[in-house]
C-alpha cells in the first residue's frame, strides 16, 4: 500500500511478500519515477538493471544443499522486556536522526562495524533499565541478515536468516566488554559457511515428501509451538537496512529514508543516506526507556541528534 502525508511518500509491505532489500528496491524505483514525473527529469540512470526472471528467483532453492548433519544449540531463556503495553495495538514511532560520518568515525574508534557498534549500544540501553536479578537472564539481540551478501542474487523476495546475538551481563558491561563480545559472534556466527549450514538446515524439512502429506492443522500447531519456543530466545529485533543510494540527478530532491517495522515488542530499524544515519525505533509499550538511554548515550558521545515520534498521548513525550 502506496500512501503520502506532505513531503512524506510511505510504502507498506507484508513481509510474506518481499524483505527489507526487496521492499529498498521497490520504493528506490517508486520515489525515482515519482521525481521523473513531478520534476520533468531526465536521466539514462537506472535503479535496478536486473531482469524479471532475477528479481522473481527462489534464491533459498538455488543455493540450498542437503546438511551433512543438524547441530542442536540449547541456551537459557532470553530476558523478556516486561512493560505497560498500548491496549489497542497502537505503536509508537521515534525516529532519531544523526550524522552518518559520526556514526562511522565512532564504529573505527572501537574497530568494528555500524551494525556491530550499533549493537552493543543497545544491549547497553536495554542493561540499563534491568534490575539485578533480571541480568541473571541474557539479552538476544535477533538481527535478520541480507543473504545476498554471501550469494549473488537479485531476487525481491525473501532471501534472509534471522541470527541471534547473547550477551550475559559481567556485573560492570563496559560498553568495551559489550563490542568484543559482541564483534566475536559476528565473526563467528555471519559466514558464508554458517549461513549455507544454517539455510540447509532450515529448508531440508520442506523438501521431505512425507512431511507435504501431513495435515494442514497439525502443520500450523507444530508451526505456532517452534515459534513460542523460538519466541523465549528473544528480547528484541535490531535490523540495519545499510546506506542507500540514488542518482545524483535525484538527490537535491529527497531529504533522508526511514524503516519501521510492526511488532508486538520493541524494535529498532536503522539505515542512511548520504549523511543521514536514522534510527527509527517502533514499540508496542507505552514506556519508552530503552529509547532513551540509546539516545542519550549517542548525545554523551557527542552526537548531535534530531528526534521526531508519533505522539500517542501528550503526557508520553520522550524526555
Amino acid at each position: 500500500r502506496v500512501t503520502y502525508y506532505k513531503n512524506i511518500i510511505n510504502l507498506e509491505v507484508s513481509h510474506s511478500l518481499t524483505d527489507a532489500s526487496g521492499t529498498t528496491m521497490f520504493f528506490k524505483t517508486l520515489v525515482s519515477n515519482y521525481l521523473k514525473l513531478k520534476y520533468d527529469i531526465q536521466t539514462e540512470e537506472e535503479i535496478d538493471k536486473s531482469s524479471i526472471y532475477e528479481k522473481s528467483e527462489d534464491a533459498f532453492k538455488k543455493y540450498y544443499k542437503k546438511p551433512g548433519k543438524f547441530n542442536f544449540y540449547f541456551s537459557r531463556n532470553a530476558y523478556k522486556i516486561k512493560l505497560e503495553d498500548y491496549s489497542d495495538y497502537r505503536i509508537r514511532i521515534i525516529d532519531a536522526t544523526t550524522s552518518t560520518s559520526k556514526i562511522i568515525e565512532l564504529s573505527k574508534k572501537y574497530q568494528c562495524s555500524i551494525s556491530i557498534y550499533i549493537t552493543s549500544i543497545l544491549i547497553h540501553s536495554i542493561l540499563l533499565q534491568m534490575t539485578e536479578r533480571e541480568k541473571k537472564r541474557p539479552i538476544f539481540i535477533t538481527l535478520p541478515v541480507n543473504l545476498r551478501r554471501f550469494f549473488p542474487s537479485n531476487t525481491i523476495r525473501n532471501f534472509f536468516y534471522a541470527v541471534s546475538i547473547r550477551y550475559k551481563s559481567n556485573g560492570e558491561d563496559k560498553i568495551e566488554d559489550i563490542i568484543s563480545n559482541v564483534k566475536e559472534q559476528f565473526e563467528k556466527n555471519l559466514t558464508k559457511e554458517k549461513m549455507y549450514e544454517k539455510m540447509s538446515e532450515t529448508l531440508f524439512l520442506e523438501n521431505v515428501f512425507i512431511l507435504r502429506l501431513v495435515p494442514r492443522a497439525l502443520k500450523d500447531f507444530v508451526l505456532k509451538t517452534s515459534f513460542d519456543i523460538s519466541r523465549k530466545k528473544h528480547t528484541m529485533s535490531f535490523s540495519n537496512i545499510g546506506a542507500i543510494s540514488m542518482p545524483k540527478v535525484f538527490e537535491p530532491y529527497i531529504e533522508a529514508f526511514s524503516f519501521y517495522s510492526s511488532t508486538d515488542g520493541i524494535q529498532l530499524n536503522c539505515c542512511s543516506y548520504l549523511d543521514k544515519f536514522k534510527f527509527s525505533f517502533s514499540s508496542h509499550f507505552i514506556n519508552a526507556e530503552i529509547e532513551k538511554n540509546f539516545t542519550r548515550y549517542l548525545s554523551e558521545q557527542g552526537f548531535e541528534i534530531y528526534i521526531d515520534e508519533n505522539i500517542l498521548d501528550e503526557d508520553e513525550k520522550l524526555n
